[in-house]
């Protein structure tokens, strides 16, 4: 529920605040009545009941010991949002006063002194129980760690607590004229996330892999999970990228290199594997079927429009005929000479309606369910040719998971030409 407070502010910031030419009564006046009086009060309210939802997820996850992936994201997201109880309040109520305040909002590092602290922790803890050498560092090391963070975080949120409201009054006193100060008091005010550190802490202690274990899992379930996921699932630790800009400032780069150097969005293609991660990564990828690592590259594709490095490499450890034909496919496709598993790979990289439509029925009998999510609700409309006489004859072609996965995307389709064809499908 808390998203509902971000499209509020923003319109006031960019229909009131920000734009010139906004009359004084819109920049002065309604912006403060915005921020103050409906956006500071809905955030704190908000903000409760998602922490509210996740005390109720996060029972569940403790009664299946953690091993329920998506009851853990669940209570993981709302708990998460306990962070803003206080800070956003603060924040709109100093915009209520002063709607030109600047107040930096680092994302992910939560709290002061506890982000640092707690952060440093889990890390630790997470890394034992992935990387971990031994037995003992796994199971008993990474759970004591986590025990001590359920202390740290008592500690230093209260510190973070008695920061904040000092901060928190000198940026009212001062009407927010000074960003640090505001900043830090943001910053501390996520004392409440408190919270959220005890009890993920607390279920960490009882199963310290808040993921399923990525073998066990269909390629459906495979392709439902974000890269992110998938990334914890695998095992996957990324160096961390070098500021190639910065070193240029330093003088620290050769001219010759500066000519390599593109925008900052090619870090994301150049990073690499930990060393300290790849027997791990082996050892996941390894235990895999092909139908799982083509769902897995599905997932990555998804997502990227060019494969990041570090995936090549995880992909590379244990190679799939069918996903180097998906890597260099081209538009004169034969699908009727393809098996299976090279057809399911390379089916989604194809956004040609006419070739989509003109699939045969001894091909769309071969569809998997994770190609067919993957693909989306407008391209399988294609391929079953949902607008032509008896669809129901090319829908009823499908296995019954794709079939569940087809009535599952045309439902959930903002198009109303989608939802209408469901009724033939599978009427009630």
């Amino acid at each position: 529920m808390n998203n509902l407070i971000n499209p509020v502010s923003d319109y006031i910031s960019n229909k009131w605040v920000l734009p010139k030419r906004s009359s004084f009564f819109q920049r002065e006046v309604m912006s403060r009545l915005g921020y103050g009086a409906i956006v500071a009060p809905m955030s704190g309210i908000t903000a409760a009941i998602d922490t509210i939802l996740g005390l109720g997820a996060s029972l569940a996850a403790a009664a299946t010991l953690g091993t329920h992936h998506r009851t853990n994201e669940f209570a993981f997201y709302h708990l998460s949002i306990s962070n803003t109880i206080l800070a956003n309040p603060y924040k709109f109520a100093l915009l209520g006063l002063n709607p030109h305040a600047k107040v930096k909002d680092e994302g992910d590092n939560c709290g002061f002194i506890s982000g640092y602290v707690i952060g440093a922790l889990a890390q630790f803890a997470q890394d034992s129980y992935e990387l971990g050498s031994n037995m003992f560092i796994r199971q008993v090391v990474s759970r004591l760690t986590y025990a001590v963070a359920l202390v740290a975080s008592i500690v230093t949120r209260v510190a973070d607590a008695i920061i904040g409201v000092a901060y928190g009054i000198l940026s009212f006193v001062t009407l927010g004229k000074f960003e640090t100060i505001n900043s830090v008091a943001f910053r501390a005010l996520q004392a409440p996330g408190v919270i959220s550190d005890i009890i993920l802490a607390a279920l960490f202690c009882l199963n310290p892999y808040r993921f399923p274990a990525i073998k066990n899992l269909s390629p459906l379930e495979i392709v439902k999970v974000n890269t992110e996921g998938l990334d914890a699932m695998l095992g996957v630790r990324l160096k961390q990228p070098t500021n190639k800009k910065e070193d240029i400032e330093k003088g620290t780069v050769s001219t010759d290199e500066e000519d390599e150097i593109s925008d900052d969005s090619s870090e994301l293609y150049d990073r690499e594997i930990e060393e300290r991660a790849l027997p791990l990564i082996k050892e996941r990828v390894g235990q895999l079927t092909e139908e799982q690592l083509i769902a897995v590259y599905h997932s990555y594709s998804d997502e990227h429009d060019v494969l990041p490095k570090y995936v090549q490499t995880l992909l590379s450890f244990k190679p799939v005929k069918a996903i180097e034909a998906a890597e260099n496919y081209d538009d004169d496709v034969n699908f009727d000479a393809m098996d299976r598993k090279q057809f399911n790979a390379i089916l989604p990289k194809i956004w040609n309606e006419k070739i989509l439509r003109g699939i045969s029925d001894k091909k769309r009998a071969e569809l998997d369910a994770s190609t067919l999510w993957v693909m989306g609700a407008e391209r399988v409309y294609w391929i079953l040719n949902l607008d032509l006489n008896r669809p129901y004859q090319r829908f009823e072609i499908l296995n019954k998971e794709a079939q569940n996965v087809v009535i599952e995307m045309l439902e959930s389709s903002p198009n109303k030409q989608h939802r209408d064809v469901v009724d033939v499908l599978a009427p009630e």
